[in-house]
């Protein structure tokens, strides 16, 4: 025995139990927020003050607003960049819509 307290040992296994419980309590909490596709207040909180002043100054109301926070903003611009390249080779006017998706692999693959 390190200390030669006897309640030394079921004590401070009690505290590393306790945050070992702590911790994962908070990964399963941030894992079910994701899995159920749960709102930022915060977020909420800045698009609903620029919708907000938008509309007001252009006479308009919205309503069910619904948003999520997803990917990185890089991912936003390359799926940006993407639809132009699409729109800019098309022959004809169209509408591009993109989800991109994180690759399971870094490799690059090639036809071939």
């Amino acid at each position: 025995m390190w200390t030669g307290w006897l309640p030394f040992d079921p004590i401070l296994a009690f505290i590393v139990a306790l945050n070992i419980l702590w911790s994962g309590g908070k990964l399963v909490r941030q894992s079910v927020g994701g899995l159920m596709d749960e709102g930022d207040p915060e977020l909420d909180r800045q698009i609903r003050t620029v919708l907000d002043a938008e509309t007001n100054t252009r006479g308009l109301h919205y309503h069910q607003l619904r948003h999520r926070h997803s990917g990185t903003g890089s991912a936003h611009w390359q799926a940006t960049e993407i639809e132009a390249a699409i729109k800019a080779n098309s022959s004809v006017p169209v509408t591009v819509t993109t989800t991109l998706n994180p690759s399971r692999s870094t490799k690059r693959y090639t036809k071939g």
